[in-house]
């Protein structure tokens, strides 16, 4: 299967940076696609290709090939545009038209589409916060069925490639997908070939999903068998109830001895875990406290109706979860916390990134675990009470007790601002006013007359100039 997907990955990249490093490209990628939206219908709004390469989840390239079919005639027309007005060092990009305006590269971008849709749904399930072992077992049953079904549909009845068939125009013998001309003998070709390699690629891709996820198709491993046991909703079935008409509904017969081999072979394989946790019983004595636990289940929870999860949470809040159950209970508890995706620990380390920056790298480990734990495991910002906080700092030590108050210094005022900024508002200060500024003028001239009596004619300039 690699030497038919790597010239699609191959595309992929090529296309990505040839717009990711020229925004003027770009630009005329966006204009071209404005006009052509009125000519051809577009599931997508986006316009730059996305990176494909690189990443682990197959999400992202089932993305960008997504859209490489969206806007497959504006990427195909640009570049054409581009080889034919700056044909000088524009040679690579022409090879690369040659290659990718091909029915060969049209139609097994769809079929890849169609066959990458399964795991990436997959893909994106294991991403999630709150999964667990149901969750994680049903998706991947799921995912290996849709695969499965693919093999049965001929290539044509495919969605994605029967979505983009339903888009090709007939034009005599040429044929042509969003205004892009292509050979009518190589879409059959190209149709024919996909067709009879079809079952190999599925089934590649199924072997490589089991082997990624450590599936041993030769005995059913300790995760299904714990898949089986917390799934309450598939327990009825199981347990195959027969009604008797005579009987109330609370008498019916069940079989109770459905899951106990899966519940001796859990508590053997997890019996060292358990010794830990407190958990001193016989494996008989778990079978018997598992069966007690499953008959009431059946006769008065009605698991079938409600969801696993809120089933569980009944029965952890049971009277009888520290009397009768707390063995098996324990052993459940243990099952629910068996991590089985490694995303919520590559996200710790964006998390790690996000803290210790360039800024703040002398943060010393432990403040450095304690932030990350709060990130993690902390209440939302919304309803974080300060208080508490606030008045655990103030109590902590004293925060400078032998501090005295602070003295209110007065404003000091000077004779002259007084006299320069002071605003009269009646009779009686004006003529306050009017006496104080004498008193300056008699002052400054007195000043003048002492500093310069030594000179005659300056001392009666000056004094002339103070009585006019």
């Amino acid at each position: 299967m690699e030497h038919l997907s790597k010239p699609i990955d191959h595309m992929l990249m090529k296309l990505y940076y040839i717009y990711h490093k020229s925004p003027k490209k770009l630009a005329e990628l966006k204009s071209l696609c404005e006009i052509m939206k009125d000519m051809f219908e577009f599931d997508t709004g986006s316009v730059k290709p996305k990176k494909a390469c690189g990443t682990r989840w197959v999400s992202f390239k089932l993305a960008a090939m997504q859209l490489f079919l969206d806007k497959f005639g504006v990427y195909m027309s640009h570049l054409e545009t581009l080889v034919a007005e700056r044909s000088k060092g524009y040679e690579e990009i022409s090879g690369y038209l040659r290659k990718w305006k091909t029915p060969h590269m049209l139609m097994y971008v769809a079929f890849f589409t169609d066959v990458l849709t399964p795991p990436a749904i997959l893909c994106k399930v294991f991403q999630k916060e709150g999964i667990d072992i149901v969750t994680a077992t049903s998706a991947i049953e799921k995912s290996q069925k849709k695969l499965q079904s693919l093999t049965e549909k001929d290539v044509k009845c495919l969605p994605t490639v029967e979505s983009v068939i339903r888009k090709v125009e007939h034009n005599g013998d040429k044929i042509s997908y969003q205004g892009i001309e292509l050979s009518s003998a190589n879409y059959d070709t190209a149709l024919a070939s996909i067709n009879s390699k079809k079952n190999g690629i599925v089934d590649e891709v199924v072997r490589n999903m089991s082997s990624r996820l450590n599936q041993d198709t030769n005995s059913v491993p300790i995760m299904q068998k714990a898949a089986l046991v917390l799934n309450t909703e598939s327990w009825q079935a199981a347990a195959n109830v027969r009604g008797n008409s005579k009987s109330s509904d609370h008498e019916q017969e069940i079989n109770e001895e459905v899951f106990n081999a899966e519940i001796s072979e859990l508590f053997d394989h997890f019996r060292s875990a358990l010794e830990k946790a407190g958990v001193t019983c016989t494996c008989q004595q778990i079978v018997d406290e598992w069966e007690d636990m499953f008959t009431y289940t059946l006769n008065f929870l009605h698991p079938a109706k409600n969801s696993y999860k809120k089933t569980w949470k009944l029965l952890f809040h049971s009277s009888y979860t520290t009397t009768k159950w707390a063995s098996i209970l324990t052993l459940i508890e243990l099952l629910f916390c068996i991590p089985v995706s490694n995303a919520k620990l590559e996200r710790m380390f964006s998390k790690l990134k996000r803290t210790k920056t360039d800024f703040r790298c002398s943060l010393g480990e432990a403040r450095l675990t304690n932030l990350l734990r709060i990130m993690e495991e902390g209440p939302p910002v919304g309803s974080f009470d300060v208080r508490p906080v606030v008045n655990l700092w103030a109590q902590k030590k004293v925060r400078r007790g032998n501090q005295s108050k602070r003295k209110a210094y007065k404003k000091q005022k000077t004779n002259r601002s007084e006299s320069t900024h002071y605003v009269c508002s009646s009779s009686s200060s004006e003529s306050s006013v009017d006496t104080d500024a004498d008193d300056d003028r008699a002052a400054n001239e007195q000043w003048w007359i002492d500093n310069f009596e030594s000179d005659s004619e300056s001392a009666e300039e000056f004094e002339g100039f103070f009585r006019s």
